[in-house]
């Protein structure tokens, strides 16, 4: 069974992240997923990567068949020429050899075609699109392009959780504890 791929910042991660995951590996369509974390958000700034990627493998490491994976900093790091500010979706899925499918929710998609080469992943790429109950439905051509699952929704964003946070507003359940531990830890969102 091929390997699921989920991108984001995780800046940081949380538990509608992991809501999506379970949801991919509850699907069947994938038997493990990697989260990639993004090197740098190419729309806004954000927490250096480092630190993501130890969030992202504390709020999912403990998740059966689930990987954190710091793909885009080892591309960066053999190619800083070629990837002066971040790395393009394309050239991340093209290095893991896999043919993975790419898991996101409905918003996302449909941001793809602005992405560098986003015509030529939804091309090339096989989608899973996981939706809860709080999105809008996608098209009926959408629908029958991709795989999909249905997951519970839960309405909280990371942009919400670094405002609580700079806003002295408790983040539980939002967050696990040890993501908790780390964003005080290294005073993060303040």
């Amino acid at each position: 069974m091929p390997v699921g791929v989920f991108f984001g910042s995780f800046d940081p991660p949380h538990i509608g992240h992991t809501n999506v995951i379970v949801g991919a590996l509850n699907s069947g369509k994938v038997d493990k997923v990697l989260v990639i974390p993004a090197y740098q958000n190419v729309w806004k700034e954000s927490t250096p990567f480092a630190k993501r990627v130890v969030m992202a493998q504390l709020a999912f490491g403990d998740i059966e068949d689930v990987y954190v994976s710091s793909i885009e900093e080892r591309l960066r790091q053999e190619n800083p020429n070629k990837y002066p500010i971040g790395v393009p979706t394309c050239d991340v899925l093209a290095a893991i050899n896999d043919n993975p499918i790419i898991i996101t929710t409905p918003e996302t998609y449909s941001e793809i075609p602005k992405w560098e080469n986003g015509e030529l992943i939804l091309k090339k790429y096989e989608f899973l699109l996981v939706i809860s109950s709080n999105d809008e439905i996608p098209s009926r051509d959408i629908l029958q392009s991709v795989s999909n699952c249905y997951i519970p929704g839960i309405t909280i964003c990371s942009t919400c959780i670094r405002n609580r946070v700079k806003n002295g507003v408790r983040i539980e359940p939002f967050v696990t504890d040890d993501v908790i531990q780390c964003i005080n830890k290294f005073k993060l969102y303040v």
